[in-house]
């Protein structure tokens, strides 16, 4: 049980759940509603912070949360600080200030869920899990009426590399399981 939490917060940390998707570009409409201008350069800027936080994890063993020491908490941290005061420095369009919010919040959710983990042990995440699904969800409940009325791509909703309008497509994964094979 604890390898799995520790597995899933090493996850989460490297998706950065509620940082922006960490690719690049964005899709865009030819026509632009009144309400979505300068929404461009402040998704590019909010693709850049989640550019940085993956950067900032790079060689960190996000599947072994339950054996880091204090370096690697050390390093995530910072991560998560250095995103939480990118995406506060952002100004964004009128329209877009409910999702900075919304992300902000998440993000020093997830930076107290850390804590507790380093603090308390990886079994300290337990009470912290259904409230970062709620999160997300609250999350896409902002994102993505906001990319359909702008018809502009912020987060990589389907978790497919690339960021689209909408929920985008989850391809079902099927696996062949031999029920002969050695355990």
């Amino acid at each position: 049980m604890k390898t799995r939490i520790g597995a899933l917060l090493g996850l989460i940390l490297a998706l950065g759940l509620f940082v922006p998707f960490v690719g690049g570009g964005t899709a865009r409409a030819a026509q632009t509603p009144a309400d979505c201008v300068g929404m461009d350069s402040y998704v590019v800027a909010y693709h850049q912070v989640g550019v940085a936080y993956m950067a900032a994890l790079d060689g960190l063993d996000m599947s072994d949360i339950e054996h880091w020491a204090t370096p690697e908490f050390t390093q995530a941290q910072g991560a998560l600080a250095t995103a939480i005061a990118s995406v506060n420095a952002l100004i964004p369009p009128p329209i877009a200030a409910p999702l900075q919010a919304k992300a902000v919040e998440s993000l020093l959710m997830f930076q107290e869920m850390l804590t507790e983990v380093e603090t308390n042990g990886v079994m300290a995440a337990l009470p912290y899990i259904d409230i970062m699904q709620t999160a997300s969800a609250e999350l896409d409940a902002i994102a993505l009426p906001l990319e359909a009325h702008c018809q502009i791509a912020i987060l990589d909703n389907d978790d497919d590399g690339t960021p689209e309008i909408g929920p985008g497509s989850v391809t079902a994964v099927t696996s062949q399981i031999d029920p002969t094979a050695a355990l």
